[in-house]
This record gives structure tokens, sequence and C-alpha cells, in this order.
């Protein structure tokens, strides 16, 4: 029986779960048009359950997406981030990198060419301030070099 929540990402199977056919349309298309973008929204107004139902449909479009979210990581270090990063990365793509810096970030994206990687990375506010800055360059450096990777 399904239930009503309001509790974190709806699970589809458990809860009654709006379809966002249109806004999951428009993120393919952002994607495929090799494009990021941001989500800003209230407290529990479905972005997590959006950017999981878009990750599922980029695999569907054999993408190798990876959803990952930085919540309550106000204190991580840099390498205890891409730690996470790795471990959700090999555990929904089976892609195994060694991740512990931004220049290996850089250097493993920027060489990535046989697999179209997207990552979708959850409240972004909740990254340690300290790395947050650098974080954003390295995405942005790295988006200005999508010519040669994905």
């Amino acid at each position: 029986m399904r239930r009503f929540n309001t509790s974190g990402p709806n699970i589809q199977e458990e809860h009654y779960t709006i379809q966002r056919t249109d806004l999951i349309n428009q993120g393919i298309e952002l994607v495929e048009s090799k494009r990021y973008f941001t989500i800003w929204a209230p407290r529990q107004t479905g972005k997590s359950t959006y950017f999981r139902q878009l990750a599922e449909k980029l695999n569907d479009k054999n993408y190798n997406s990876v959803y990952f979210s930085v919540e309550g990581f106000n204190d991580f270090s840099a390498a205890d981030t891409f730690d996470t990063f790795c471990r959700e990365l090999k555990r929904q793509q089976a892609i195994d990198w060694k991740i512990e810096t931004f220049k290996d970030f850089e250097y493993q994206i920027s060489n990535c060419n046989d697999k179209k990687i997207v990552i979708i990375i959850d409240e972004i506010e909740g990254l340690n301030p300290s790395i947050f800055g650098q974080f954003l360059h390295t995405i942005r450096n790295l988006y200005h070099t999508r010519h040669n990777h994905w």
C-alpha cells in the first residue's frame, strides 16, 4: 500500500509520487546539450526525488549518471568528499576511480572519453565552506573544456 511521504526522497513503490515528465525531459535536453544547471527551491518540494528520477532516465539513455548528496558534509575534507563520491560512482555505475584531491578529480573527468558521466550533486550548500569555492571553480573549469570529455 502506498503512502504519502514528507521526509526525504520518494520511493515510487512505497509512496505516491508525482511524475514530472516535462521537467525531467527539460533536464535530459540540458544534459544532451552538455549544459549544467541548478535547481533552487524550498525544502521538501521534490528536488531530491526529481534528481533521482532524472538519473534513472539518463541511465536509460546510456549515460552514466551518479546521484551524490553532500548534505551534512560541512566538516568533510576534500579527500573525504571525493571518497564518498567515488564510493557512490562505484556503487551506482561500477566505475572504480580513486580521487583524493581536486587535481585527481579534474584529471579523471578530463580524461574520461569512453563514458558519458553525469554528476548530479544534491544539497550543495551542505558542502564544507572551506572547499566550496574550489569545488565550484573546478566544475566550472571542466565545463569550459567539455568539448574534450564528458
